[in-house]
């Protein structure tokens, strides 16, 4: 979202806030967009709050495994890695990962961007062997799901040549980011 956008999705979220009852899933939508554009403005500690705002929300009102605790779950995890906060990170990304993988099998958009999640915090710790197979696994997801063509694949295409060169393999990192490019220009 552009700045203007940011201020009016906050207005209107905030409003929603207002309106509703603070356990209602409506304010754990709004939570989310708050969170959404608190970590767009690079202000991570604010985002995690609303992002646990929103799961807990979440929790109370959905069985432990529906799908939106999941998603809540990994942007709790996102957020706690940008905070370094690995280990808290891993295993919520991991508990996200089981719940999209029971909800949606192993082939769903959701999974892969998951995975996609959990390799992050794998090339962080330097294990990149680990990293490149979870993101050549989201990737191949992807392009199971018919979702190949989006920023979330182009990111990954750029993480996984990433992961390459810090092994060395400096042929395979520049294909990989040629592909994230290629699919960059068709966006």
């Amino acid at each position: 979202l552009l700045a203007d956008e940011n201020f009016e999705a906050k207005k209107m979220a905030t409003r929603v806030l207002q309106l509703t009852s603070r356990k209602d899933t409506l304010a754990a939508s709004a939570n989310e967009l708050l969170g959404k554009i608190a970590s767009q403005d690079g202000q991570v500690n604010d985002a995690l709050i609303y992002f646990k705002k929103a799961l807990r929300i979440r929790q109370r009102s959905l069985p432990e495994n529906h799908p939106s605790i999941g998603n809540a779950l990994r942007k709790v995890g996102i957020a706690q890695n940008q905070l370094g906060r690995n280990a808290k990170a891993f295993k919520n990304l991991q508990d996200a990962l089981h719940i999209h993988q029971m909800a949606y099998g192993e082939n769903h958009a959701a999974t892969a961007a998951t995975m996609g999640a959990i390799a992050n915090i794998y090339s962080t710790r330097g294990e990149q062997d680990f990293a490149i197979e979870l993101l050549q696994k989201s990737i191949g997801i992807f392009k199971i799901s018919g979702e190949e063509k989006q920023n979330t694949v182009v990111n990954q295409y750029f993480r996984l040549g990433n992961a390459y060169l810090e092994k060395g393999s400096y042929d395979l990192g520049l294909l990989n980011m040629q592909r994230g490019l290629t699919i960059l220009e068709e966006l």
